[in-house]
């Protein structure tokens, strides 16, 4: 798992402290996570038909997060009494100025947010509540119509948690409480449910001694266009004096409409 900000937030916390340590100024690495994770299945495929076939499937996931972001945790509990101890000598002293000083104080406070914020027994991110398909195929076997097939389902995702609620909105102060921080990082947010449709028709028959298929299909039927949010952020707006307000952050598109023609033969 990449730390993201807070990896970049330790360098310049080095950076400002005067540090020429490339150890330090330089700091790179990857942190760990344990998850748990258990979930229910179940899946069915019918024919009540002789020329349908249905099937259908429904999943029920289930997540919670035993150890986060260790390493990022006990470097900051290591580090910290000495960030604190030269950020006053150097304010003291003038070589570091009040900007770096609000700078690095900044940067100490955002991975103070993702530690304490980071609570064993939450939900992972990105775990659904719960997801679905569902596809039916009738294939027509009357003299007029023999070989001709066509199919339609669908598949869909229900919410998806993004991220928990960040304290400072949750709670109306620039300084949370630890109590205050680990509460919200069980209010979880969410990213709205979407399906997708998908539809086909195929043509099978024999031509000499080759046995050939014919198919066409529809991905994305309806050309659902909505972003599929995936993290969460707070921020203030008007230039950082507003009031801290929490919203969706980054997303992706899924692949708009396709069409897909393909020819199978047999010999």
């Amino acid at each position: 798992m990449s730390l993201g900000q807070n990896l970049t937030d330790l360098r310049n916390i080095w950076i400002g402290l005067n540090s020429s340590e490339p150890a330090q100024t330089e700091i790179n690495f990857r942190d760990t996570e344990a998850i748990k994770a258990m979930g229910y299945e179940f899946e069915i495929v019918a024919n009540p038909l002789p020329n349908l076939r249905l099937s259908a499937g429904l999943a029920l996931p289930e997540t919670e997060v035993v150890s986060v972001f260790p390493d990022l945790r006990r470097y900051y509990n290591e580090n910290l009494p000495t960030w604190q101890a030269t950020l006053a000598a150097g304010v003291a002293d003038g070589s570091i100025t009040s900007t770096q000083a609000a700078n690095i104080n900044a940067a100490i406070a955002r991975i103070r947010q993702t530690v304490e914020s980071s609570t064993e027994g939450t939900v992972l991110n990105r775990t659904f509540d719960h997801t679905w398909n569902f596809y039916g195929t009738y294939s027509f076997s009357g003299d007029k119509l023999k070989g001709w097939g066509f199919g339609a389902g669908a598949n869909g995702r229900g919410r998806a948690k993004i991220g928990s609620a960040d304290a400072r909105v949750k709670f109306n102060t620039n300084t949370p409480t630890v109590e205050q921080l680990k509460e919200a990082a069980f209010d979880y947010q969410y990213a709205p449910a979407y399906y997708i449709v998908a539809a086909h028709v195929s043509y099978e028959r024999k031509i000499g001694k080759v046995q050939a298929r014919f198919q066409f299909n529809v991905s994305n039927l309806l050309d659902h266009d909505d972003p599929i949010w995936l993290t969460s952020v707070a921020y203030r707006p008007g230039l950082n004096s507003g009031p801290w307000i929490q919203g969706k952050d980054s997303f992706n598109y899924l692949q708009p409409r396709t069409y897909t023609f393909t020819a199978s033969f047999s010999f």
